[in-house]
């Protein structure tokens, strides 16, 4: 193709047409990663719809280049689609959170460790809320119907907003009411996710949550303050039309629409990162991984494979087995990493899963990680004792045939850190008889 004979319109119709492509290139790489390694549906269903913003905003931008003398309605729709989608986008997000978290509003599950975390609300919040919250299941419910409402008002507001132009009927003052009706609705459903983001920080520290907000709310700041900035640069006449078929609302329309095919496809290489496929893949040399399953954070076990061959391993969604031996001996063992579950209606189901694994295994065996059980009241410092989580965890270590290894330095490995604290040894290994008898010397610190 001789460019040369090309002019400007059709040479930045080429270009955004070229950054469209891009854009698609790059997400659909993302996305096939994932069905690829389609391991967790709740989650990946969520990251696909995020995923996908970026080239639909893309998409949408390169449709309003295509007709840039279009009427005001038609623009209207345009934007309309992409705040539409922003809405779907900003729910779909809040509910990947609470998957992280293992949180179900329908099934009316909330791990007992988050239940009486403090929200502290702040201005104007504070008129229709107490400014300090204490988290239960209405609270988690009340932050979700704060983000889903903007779900339901974006496109009601779009439809009207169009009709009335199509009729029109559209007067400023009624403009600006919708203006300020989206505003206010797009503002509770971002103070909710930054709301939920404080309060679980830490537990979805490995989820790189920041990182996948600031994709969605990267594309929306952009979009909405380089138009400001177009607006104002219309307005003190830097921007102006030098086209007899082109006015300046037109002229800036393009511009905007221009830049945002430009900035999608950064956004959705910045995607790449955010919404890695790694947690799903368990693809580690040199390891082997589980992807977070509530506030289970993930699990991932390491070796040095100049010294151990694994030779098998087991996923379950809250252990992690490996069956190896060391390079320079005959011997085989079985190492099980555990997570346990937060959820005290599951841990009954959990440690009879485990204990159906464990009993079959005919080597050396040892499980360690973080059990989110204890199994005598000396474990346990502050608050109430949990007998029935003591006696699950007990007759599973009994009929297991393992033996608890006694720990040196400490007694305790986990604290609420509230003011009337609570102090519960959670973490701990439990091996087998044969592998004491392999490892005599085998003991445990804090």
């Amino acid at each position: 193709m001789d460019f040369s004979n090309l002019n400007r319109p059709q040479i930045t119709l080429m270009g955004s047409a070229f950054c469209v492509v891009l854009s698609l290139h790059f997400t659909l790489q993302l996305v096939s990663q994932h069905l690829f390694y389609w391991k967790n549906p709740k989650e990946q269903k969520a990251i696909l719809i995020i995923i996908l913003m970026a080239p639909l905003y893309a998409l949408v931008s390169f449709v309003g280049l295509l007709d840039v003398k279009g009427s005001k309605a038609f623009f209207m729709f345009l934007e309309s689609v992409k705040e539409c989608y922003e809405a779907l986008v900003i729910a779909k997000f809040m509910a990947l959170m609470y998957s992280y978290l293992n949180i179900s509003i329908s099934k009316n599950i909330v791990p007992d460790e988050i239940k009486g975390r403090e929200i502290h609300h702040s201005f104007p919040m504070t008129l229709f809320q107490p400014r300090t919250v204490r988290l239960n299941h209405n609270t988690i419910k009340l932050l979700k119907y704060w983000t889903w409402q903007f779900v339901v008002i974006r496109p009601v507001c779009s439809v009207l907003m169009i009709t009335l132009q199509v009729l029109r009927f559209y007067p400023s003052w009624l403009s600006w009411t919708f203006t300020i009706i989206l505003n206010v609705s797009v503002s509770l459903a971002l103070y909710s996710l930054v709301a939920f983001y404080h309060v679980f920080a830490k537990e979805l520290e490995p989820h790189k949550p920041l990182a996948k907000f600031m994709c969605i709310k990267g594309i929306v700041f952009f979009c909405f303050w380089q138009g400001v900035v177009l607006d104002i640069l219309v307005a003190v006449g830097f921007i102006k039309s030098h086209h007899f078929w082109l006015d300046v609302e037109h002229l800036e329309e393009a511009l905007q629409n221009i830049l945002v095919c430009l900035e999608m496809v950064v956004f959705s290489v910045l995607q790449q990162y955010a919404y890695h496929v790694y947690p799903y893949s368990g693809d580690v040399k040199g390891g082997a991984g589980l992807s977070s399953t509530g506030f289970i954070g993930g699990l991932i076990s390491l070796w040095n494979e100049d010294v151990v061959q694994v030779t098998d391993q087991y996923v379950h969604s809250r252990f992690l087995a490996l069956v190896g031996k060391f390079k320079n001996g005959p011997m085989e063992f079985v190492v099980i990493n555990v997570y346990g579950t937060l959820v005290e209606a599951e841990k009954e189901d959990f440690y009879g899963e485990l204990l159906n694994y464990v009993t079959p295994i005919n080597l050396p065996v040892c499980l360690g990680g973080d059990f989110n059980a204890y199994l005598d009241p000396k474990e346990k410092m502050g608050k109430s004792q949990n007998w029935h989580t003591i006696d699950i965890f007990r007759s599973f270590v009994q009929h297991a045939k393992l033996i608890n290894l006694p720990v040196s330095g400490g007694s305790f490995t986990w604290c609420n850190n509230r003011e009337s604290s609570t102090w519960v040894r959670l973490d701990r290994f439990l091996i087998c008889a044969r592998f004491i008898k392999n490892f005599p010397n085998i003991a445990q610190f804090l």
